[in-house]
């Protein structure tokens, strides 16, 4: 009897170290901020750093490429697009499911579209997706159905003077450059196995206009063809998205 215990604990032991590694699934979590302060849409309640009261009316953008890494190199690619929307919640975590087993320790995702990605049928055709079609007119000759990468919209109180004044960001594929830019971050080494991870990621809107470059709305009127402009956003976006913290749930 008790050889055909020990058989038998010899037996379930083998079985679980031998056990196949399973896919699990990843978030991520976005919160949008102004310095630190919850995003409220059409609340004339922030100030620029060029001096200006403004608010924001309207934040549509896209992420895409997210790439998984894992500690040896390994790269795990979810190649889709992801439309975020700052009125609409449910557009704020980004799953992805049946990812491999793995250990990870960093990820990155494009901010917009990257040229290769940004043709007509990158996309499935929803009306959201339409509405954020570059104009044709602005596009490089001979190429059609790029997008925007964000539109972030709104009016401003010109040096707190009363008089209200509409802006526009709109971040895209100006003459068909590629202003699309990686973000990627270094994260605690993480297992996935049989489980789901979630990353938060907070994003403090104000660095589109401060950081490495004021940027005042005033000067800037005719964003969509103006290089100068996209250069500013590809610059400023680089301090818009931070990690914070990462949780493992079992399944």
């Amino acid at each position: 009897m008790k050889n055909f215990l020990g058989l038998l604990l010899t037996t379930v032991v083998l079985m679980a170290c031998n056990k196949k590694p399973e896919a699990g699934n990843f978030t991520l979590n976005l919160s949008h901020e102004v310095d630190g302060e919850r995003l409220a849409l059409d609340n004339m309640r922030y100030s620029s750093p060029a001096g200006h009261t403004y608010e924001i009316t309207k934040l549509w953008y896209y992420l895409s490429d997210i790439r998984l890494i894992e500690t040896d190199g390994t790269i795990q690619n979810a190649a889709e697009g992801f439309l975020v929307k700052a009125e609409d919640t449910n557009t704020q975590s980004i799953s992805l499911n049946d990812v491999a087993a793995g250990n990870y320790n960093k990820i990155q995702f494009q901010f917009g579209i990257s040229k290769a990605n940004n043709v007509e049928d990158y996309l499935v055709a929803t009306v959201d997706n339409q509405s954020m079609f570059w104009p044709e007119q602005m596009e490089a000759e001979g190429e059609k159905g790029d997008y925007h990468y964000m539109k972030l919209e709104g009016n401003y109180d010109s040096l707190k003077t009363g008089k209200l004044n509409p802006y526009i960001v709109h971040s895209g594929p100006t003459n068909g450059a590629d202003n699309s830019f990686i973000i990627e971050f270094p994260l605690e080494e993480f297992e996935i196995n049989n489980n789901s991870a979630e990353l938060n990621i907070k994003v403090n809107l104000k660095e589109w206009l401060q950081n490495p470059t004021v940027y005042d709305f005033k000067d800037w009127k005719m964003v969509m063809m103006n290089q100068n402009a996209q250069n500013i956003y590809k610059a400023n976006g680089q301090s818009v998205f931070s990690a914070g913290q990462l949780t493992i749930s079992e399944e």
